[in-house]
């Protein structure tokens, strides 16, 4: 017994392809506009992971001294500490003012902590006893870079 309906058995995802691929153009900058915040965030991460490892392998290494610390209370979970401070390396040729540090304090009190930053256009102190934060925002770039590709091929593959 056959019929000339629809099969209504087709799958969402195939919809949204003959839906997307119908529009031509407008497809394309519709799915662009949907992947746009995978990769802004991918970026953003990427690029602190970028920072991180530059200041772990081949940055400056020196002193960090905390000026100034916050204390933020999120609306969930517990809350840290935010501080920021001036770096000084370790011969003295290198200075920098009001860069955000890199790390989980225990307590907001000022002092010095070895640290590294990667190079004197550095935005964030890395504290040596969290070396490896660049961990989490590389894996967390990679993984919102490569959920945007695999929502690219659902779509437009044949």
């Amino acid at each position: 017994m056959t019929s000339d309906a629809p099969d209504r058995r087709v799958g969402v995802l195939a919809r949204v392809r003959a839906s997307w691929r119908a529009k031509g153009t407008e497809g394309v900058l519709l799915l662009l506009v949907v992947l746009a915040p995978f990769w802004c965030c991918s970026g953003w991460l990427l690029s602190g992971a970028v920072e991180g490892a530059m200041a772990r392998y081949r940055g400056v290494a020196g002193t960090a001294t905390i000026t100034e610390c916050r204390f933020s209370q999120p609306r969930w979970g517990s809350g840290g500490w935010g501080c920021s401070g001036d770096f000084v390396s370790d011969d003295g040729s290198l200075r920098i003012h009001d860069l955000d540090i890199q790390s989980k304090l225990g307590s907001g009190s000022p002092g010095s902590l070895p640290a590294r930053v990667s190079g004197p256009r550095a935005t964030q102190i890395y504290v040596q006893e969290r070396p490896d934060s660049w961990h989490v925002p590389l894996f967390g770039g990679l993984f919102f870079a490569g959920f945007g590709v695999y929502v690219a091929r659902l779509v437009w593959r044949d």
